[in-house]
């Protein structure tokens, strides 16, 4: 959320010209202590190299083309670190209004990837799905599905062995391996998710992985510990599910819905029939985006209903704007 005149102003920055170590991208920190902003994965160049054969992979990477054709490709005498710097910002912890997405996860495989001409670095991650709270309109998400991260930044190797490093400021990488709450816009043509923001969860601590504002920004080093919630995953996420907004049409209901019985609504105006849990409304269809998880006993029953029921009884057509 932007507050007053909010303007962006992006600076490269050399952080060994400013006196902040040059830090290493494969430095780990201990694992008793706090989690570190991370660059994101280390990749070797010749992985990273746009591939045109690869119709989608070609318009992930044009979304990363550097806008000055001028600059020079990445290589040997790039500078090693570079950082764009957001200026008079404010971000929402909790953007549930902006997101298209809010899911919980663990991130399965990372991997940096060269923007198509070569001046920039972007990222990508799996994320195989635990919980969904919200989804895109007409995107079925379930438990256990993998979904496409990207973010910009990321670490490439070049043949000599140097790393060059791109990145946010602000913004650090998740982690291979490790489990977040996340919010996420959906790119439909390039068919990934970006961060908004995100959480580790880590049991007894969440951590943050983004400044909310610039005067949060202001770390001495580029590597630093993430802004820990001082609360556990438990009840973070209780506090995250109580603010849940109650929307219309689909587009989020994560709680349980008084005074609605058990039932998948399918399609804007379509057949509504009881096959999901207690006190709950589930949507699905035209127009719907599946809010939360269904659990494969649900999936199955909406299998068995749509494939053997002619006209399930009871039915009836409806057309419905649920207000929370």
């Amino acid at each position: 959320m932007r507050h007053g005149k909010s303007f962006h102003r992006v600076v490269s920055l050399i952080l060994c010209a400013v006196g902040a170590p040059c830090a290493s991208p494969q430095a780990p920190a201990p694992a008793s202590a706090a989690p570190q902003y991370s660059f994101g994965p280390v990749t070797e160049y010749d992985s990273a190299t746009p591939n045109f054969n690869d119709a989608l992979r070609f318009r992930r990477g044009e979304r990363y083309n550097a806008p000055l054709s001028s600059l020079p490709g990445l290589g040997e005498d790039s500078e090693p670190q570079l950082w764009e710097l957001t200026m008079h910002f404010r971000k929402d912890p909790m953007p549930f209004a902006a997101s298209d997405a809010m899911v919980i996860g663990t991130v399965s495989a990372g991997q940096a990837f060269l923007s198509n001409d070569r001046r920039d670095i972007y990222s990508e991650f799996k994320l195989k799905l635990h919980e969904i709270f919200k989804a895109p309109n007409g995107i079925l998400l379930q438990a256990g599905d993998s979904i496409d991260l990207q973010r910009k930044g990321g670490v490439i190797r070049l043949p000599s062995g140097k790393l060059i490093v791109r990145g946010v400021s602000s913004d650090s990488m998740p982690q291979v391996g490790k489990k977040y709450l996340l919010f996420l816009n959906y790119n439909r043509e390039m068919e990934d998710y970006g961060i908004l923001t995100g959480y580790q969860l880590a049991g007894k601590d969440v951590y943050r992985l983004d400044d909310l504002n610039d005067e949060e920004s202001n770390h001495q080093e580029i590597i630093h510990p993430l802004h820990n919630e001082g609360v556990s995953e438990e009840q973070f996420l209780d506090r995250a599910k109580s603010k849940l907004p109650r929307a219309a049409g689909g587009a989020l209901n994560a709680g349980k819905t008084p005074g609605w019985p058990s039932s998948l609504v399918l399609a804007r105006v379509g057949l509504l029939f009881s096959a999901g849990s207690p006190g709950s409304v589930w949507e699905l269809g035209l127009g719907f985006s599946i809010p939360y998880s269904i659990s494969s006993a649900d999936l199955k029953s909406l299998r068995i209903a749509l494939t053997k029921m002619a006209r399930p009884k009871p039915f009836r057509f409806c057309s419905y704007r649920k207000q929370g």
